[in-house]
């Protein structure tokens, strides 16, 4: 498939089976669907920037990649930065722990962005962390739900950040099938990491 508008999602990894419908790739100038485990897709014309999106070429932006040949080699990872625009709490059935569902108007985090300066970044030097550097602000708000357990370490600074309206990136993925969360959620996100800014 070396070539300048055929790919796939994953390599490794492979889709579960309740997002293999609802994923889209979105360019500048056009959108495909993307189909199967792999997640094939072909594009229009050749693309720099790719946005991955949920459940159409209008849906929330989920991540973002810079176009290789063959594969993107998605994992499932989910990077967005915005606003929390709700917080619900609640039991579901055949969890054991209360969970909260975070909703989040969003965009999607530029590929590039590392979450804080890693090793390799030592000779270069610690760079200002800054918000709006790490968005693309060229793509619309779109909103995302995310699920974390009521006592998770980030329950606490999710509520400060949606009561005082604080910047946040959310770093997480889509969950396997076998764990179940589709089957409470239209769009289950696992949050996994996350950075705050103040206003």
């Amino acid at each position: 498939m070396n070539d300048e508008t055929t790919g796939q999602l994953t390599s490794h990894w492979q889709i579960p089976n309740y997002a293999r419908n609802m994923l889209w790739l979105t360019t500048e100038s056009g959108s495909a669907k993307t189909e199967g485990a792999q997640g094939l897709f072909t594009l229009a014309v050749p693309a720099t920037l790719l946005t991955l999106r949920w459940g159409g070429e209008e849906g929330g932006a989920l991540t973002q990649f810079k176009w290789q040949p063959d594969t993107l080699a998605w994992d499932g990872s989910v990077r967005i930065g915005g606003y929390l625009e709700a917080l619900h709490l609640t039991e579901l059935p055949g969890i054991e722990e209360p969970m909260m569902i975070a909703t989040v108007d969003g965009q999607p985090l530029r590929p590039q962005l590392a979450a804080y300066p890693n090793a390799s970044q030592r000779p270069h030097g610690i760079p200002r962390p800054d918000f709006f550097a790490g968005i693309d602000d060229d793509c619309d708000l779109t909103l995302t739900t995310w699920l974390i357990p009521a006592d998770s370490l980030y329950a606490g600074s999710l509520q400060d950040a949606l009561s005082n309206r604080i910047r946040v990136y959310l770093f997480g993925r889509l969950p396997e099938d076998r764990a179940g969360w589709q089957k409470h959620l239209a769009l289950p996100l696992l949050l996994e990491a996350m950075t705050m800014f103040p206003l």
